[in-house]
């Protein structure tokens, strides 16, 4: 297994109280500009896989071009994680952070695997949110041949539906998203079947609350006492 790094130091001791680097301040500035990177091409997937279809040359090209991307993007996150360590939640911002995690879980095995571990302590502190880090650990077990957790990776069948890759205890799915902040799994299935088509899998379909029985019906209410009149 590759060498972790140690854990990230967040802060930047040398600094004083209520003051931040220029180039810590410039840095983040970079990552929120790579997030937008990061989904530039997916985006962009998303719309011509409902209007060619999924293996069409244009999506082919669109992912070629987001691969180019997201290898530049990693090498530059390593750089930035030498350097400060992982750009958590308090000192980065929401947006810069975000970055940091997409950047990694679409990124190749060995950095997801070299990093795995600061992302944990990140989420440990709060430095990175359970759901992201779930997402990750999923992603990282299906690579690596075992069953994911929380359901977060998906495939579209042949079938035209949507289901979850190989789970490690499909009745507790649930219990284990909400654990980590996520949402029931048929509704997390929708979401790519509203966004990309297809439906969701039968299995996993939320199921239907059976109708109600018509309520009986009342009986007539007395009429209003007429008012009295003075």
């Amino acid at each position: 297994m590759p060498k972790l790094l140690a854990p990230a130091v967040l802060l930047v001791a040398s600094l004083a109280p209520g003051q931040e680097a220029a180039p810590l301040a410039g840095v983040r500035a970079e990552l929120e500009a790579m997030l937008e990177t990061d989904q530039a091409h997916r985006r962009e997937v998303i719309e011509l896989e409902k209007t060619h279809g999924p293996d069409s040359p244009a999506v082919k090209e669109a992912w070629a071009k987001q691969s180019a991307i997201d290898a530049g993007n990693i090498r530059r996150l390593e750089e930035i994680i030498a350097q400060h360590g992982w750009p958590g939640r308090t000192q980065w911002g929401d947006k810069a952070a975000t970055a940091a995690f997409l950047i990694l879980q679409h990124s190749d095995l060995s950095y997801q695997k070299k990093y795995l571990a600061l992302a944990r302590e990140a989420a440990t502190k709060g430095e990175m949110r359970g759901s992201a880090l779930a997402l990750l650990e999923d992603r990282v077990r299906l690579r690596e041949g075992r069953k994911q957790i929380y359901g977060s990776q998906v495939t579209r069948t042949r079938a035209d539906e949507w289901e979850p890759l190989p789970l490690e205890d499909e009745a507790k799915v649930d219990t284990l998203r909400a654990g980590v902040g996520l949402g029931p799994i048929a509704d997390y299935l929708q979401r790519f079947a509203t966004q990309s088509g297809g439906r969701v899998s039968p299995k996993w379909k939320k199921p239907t609350p059976p109708a109600a029985d018509p309520a009986p019906a009342s009986a007539a209410s007395p009429a209003a006492p007429e008012p009295r009149r003075p």
